[in-house]
């Protein structure tokens, strides 16, 4: 009985997600696009920590100092939160190497669907980028308590929510198709990226792997951690 009334919600989701889609001007996903299928979704202090690290590592996409922020998350025992991919982008940049710095920044826009996961943000709007809505919400580097009370503050969405979401983001990258589209013709308001990296938050919260880009929706399964 509980796997069938679960099945109608998901499916009552689906549906909601397809109506919005169309409002947003993305086409009406694939029948066979899968549902989510969610276990469990990551524990308040690990979204903490993954959104404090990526602040550090799209700020120094910006020109933050490397030295200062390596200071910053030993300060606030977040040198685990950084990804192996993100080591090496710090380490590059040390030695003098940009190639990857448009990618990180890019990454804000994950970040703004971390914070909407951490009832910082109202609403996670695919209609519109987050523009200049995240430093706000987020301690400064010379603030170590600020970055105590940024975690106490937080409180993770329902996983009703994160799983809507997370199919909403599904439906509209089938609609953008190509994933190594980062910029350019949408069908939607916003650049592709706005929608890419918030899947990559979302499907991290659900279980996969942050450094690995979003595959489109409709050829299989998203690979775990």
């Amino acid at each position: 009985m509980s796997c069938g009334r679960r099945w109608w919600r998901l499916s009552d989701v689906r549906q909601v997600n397809r109506r919005i889609a169309r409002r947003l001007g993305y086409p009406a996903p694939p029948d066979e696009l899968e549902m989510p299928d969610v276990t469990g979704w990551r524990e308040r202090d690990e979204v903490v920590d993954r959104a404090l690290a990526l602040d550090v590592v799209v700020s120094c996409a910006h020109g933050f100092e490397i030295g200062p922020a390596w200071t910053w998350l030993k300060a606030n025992d977040l040198i685990d939160a950084v990804t192996h991919g993100e080591t090496d982008y710090l380490d590059e940049l040390e030695s003098g190497i940009h190639l990857d710095d448009l990618a990180r920044r890019l990454q804000v826009e994950a970040l703004w669907a971390l914070l909407w996961a951490l009832s910082y943000v109202d609403d996670l709007d695919f209609g519109a980028g987050c523009g200049g809505g995240v430093a706000p919400l987020l301690p400064e580097f010379d603030d170590v308590a600020g970055a105590r009370a940024f975690r106490s503050d937080a409180v993770v969405r329902d996983g009703d929510e994160l799983l809507a979401a997370l199919d909403l983001a599904r439906c509209l990258t089938a609609g953008l198709g190509d994933g190594d589209v980062s910029i350019g013709f949408a069908p939607g308001e916003v650049e592709p990226y706005v929608v890419w990296e918030r899947r990559r938050a979302l499907e991290w919260l659900a279980g996969a792997d942050w450094d690995t880009d979003p595959a489109p929706p409709n050829v299989g399964s998203i690979p775990g951690s």
